[in-house]
């Protein structure tokens, strides 16, 4: 009879708490203060990360964690956009962040039918996911023909949809960034290239040498090519290039399946998929 007592007290208890936790998140000033504390999180991570006397581990640490906190981030703003609390600050927020986020997340920030969706405001939002549209999981990849180092017009088809992974990287040698990400490509195709996984290097260059040189610095032993036209380049309206590095991860039928995998990101993936 105690037990049966017990156990009843500790439903009880369980659902009041479990109703005060939903009256807590259905609290409009809820969510608005944890969007406001991840964000400022993410801008003190920000400025740790400009002190030049830093060195690579611990670059490496604040990395993983300002990836941490923008996935905080994101989650809490799509949690905001779904409880349709406090409208003009959703736009705010939507405003803020949706040009960070990857395609399906934009699509759960800023729906079709959202009342902000067609304001004007929002035209170049609504660019953004039409450009990251072209490269969305599911999109069957589009060829494209350029030149490789050796001057020889090559084409993605000769890479992709051949029973392997491919990612295609789009990056540039005067793009720092870019630079900085290739060790993790390195690592990764060191890793998987012996299972069928390659990688296709499309550079935003219009210096050939200036890319012969750090496809040799960098040790790239991957396919190259280039078009050598910079912005102009028919990767960017091809894939909606907005801003390198970029990429996408194209399955053995030529499915793409990721796109804009950084840092673990890429690894993880390829972890996932090879069952390592």
């Amino acid at each position: 009879m105690k037990r049966i007592v017990f156990l009843i007290l500790v439903a009880l208890v369980s659902t009041f708490a479990m109703a005060q936790a939903e009256t807590i998140r259905t609290n409009p000033d809820f969510w608005k203060s944890k969007y406001t504390k991840a964000i400022n999180h993410i801008s003190e991570i920000s400025q740790k990360f400009a002190n030049e006397e830093l060195d690579k581990e611990q670059k490496d640490l604040l990395i993983k964690e300002y990836n941490k906190a923008e996935e905080e981030l994101i989650s809490i703003a799509k949690e905001l956009v779904k409880s349709g609390d406090d409208p003009e600050f959703i736009e705010q927020v939507v405003m803020q962040i949706g040009g960070m986020v990857d395609y399906e997340d934009l699509l759960v920030l800023m729906p079709k039918d959202a009342p902000y969706f067609n304001k004007p405001d929002f035209k170049g939002l609504r660019l953004h996911m039409e450009m990251l549209a072209k490269r969305a999981p599911g999109v069957i990849y589009t060829d494209l023909k350029m030149q490789d180092m050796n001057g020889k017009e090559r084409s993605l088809s000769e890479w992709c949809a051949k029973g392997n992974y491919v990612l295609v990287d789009f990056w540039a040698s005067w793009c720092r960034p870019c630079r900085e990400e290739m060790p993790n490509v390195v690592e990764a195709y060191k890793r998987y290239h012996d299972k069928g996984f390659d990688v296709v290097g499309v550079s935003y260059d219009t210096d050939k040498e200036a890319w012969r040189k750090a496809v040799n610095d960098l040790g790239l032993s991957w396919h190259h090519i280039s078009d050598f036209k910079g912005w102009d380049s028919a990767a960017t309206l091809v894939y909606g290039i907005e801003g390198i590095p970029a990429n996408i991860l194209v399955d053995p039928t030529g499915k793409i399946v990721a796109s804009d995998l950084r840092a673990e990101g890429l690894l993880e993936k390829l972890a996932e998929i090879y069952k390592d």
